[in-house]
């Protein structure tokens, strides 16, 4: 810019040559091993959230996605290590799977959870968005209710990790 100029014009053009093989997604099961999660009937939420996950995992890979899950079995992973996993690889998305539960078996739905970006000392991007698409999608697909998204910053795989994250319960 030279002295006479007055405006900074910035021009933004989403690159529509992005395939999904140049994508990480991170899928993190949440709980497991010893943390069981929500019981109920007889099921243990870390069993729901390891099945969903594993076929959320097939389909992104048959679309051609690259894919990392935090956990694959029954193990214990530390909170603050499925957000360094996630940040070590540089991944695009991370998702946490969890199933809520209630003892009134009426109340039903979905909520996604995020960190709002000021809310974080890692994050760059608004998560919000990010957020808005898996509740306008998983709502559609699975005629479940929307429940909310809801800012929870205080959850470390939310906050701790560097690229748009959502836990889905």
């Amino acid at each position: 810019s030279n002295a006479y100029d007055r405006d900074i014009v910035l021009m933004i053009e989403r690159d529509q040559n992005v395939k999904p093989s140049d994508r990480l997604i991170v899928i993190d099961p949440g709980h497991g091993g010893k943390a069981p999660g929500a019981v109920q009937n007889g099921y243990e939420e870390k069993d729901v959230n390891l099945a969903i996950s594993l076929k959320l995992n097939e389909r992104l890979m048959d679309k051609g996605y690259n894919t990392i899950m935090t956990r694959d079995k029954d193990t214990d992973v530390d909170l603050h290590e499925r957000a360094r996993i996630a940040n070590s690889y540089q991944a695009d998305l991370f998702i946490s799977i969890h199933a809520n539960s209630n003892q009134n078996s009426s109340i039903t739905g979905i909520q996604v959870l995020y960190c709002p970006r000021g809310q974080s000392k890692v994050k760059t991007d608004d998560n919000y968005p990010l957020s808005e698409i898996l509740m306008d999608e998983i709502t559609k697909g699975v005629a479940a209710q929307n429940k909310g998204i809801i800012q929870k910053p205080g959850i470390v795989v939310l906050k701790e990790t560097s690229m748009p994250a959502a836990l889905i319960e």
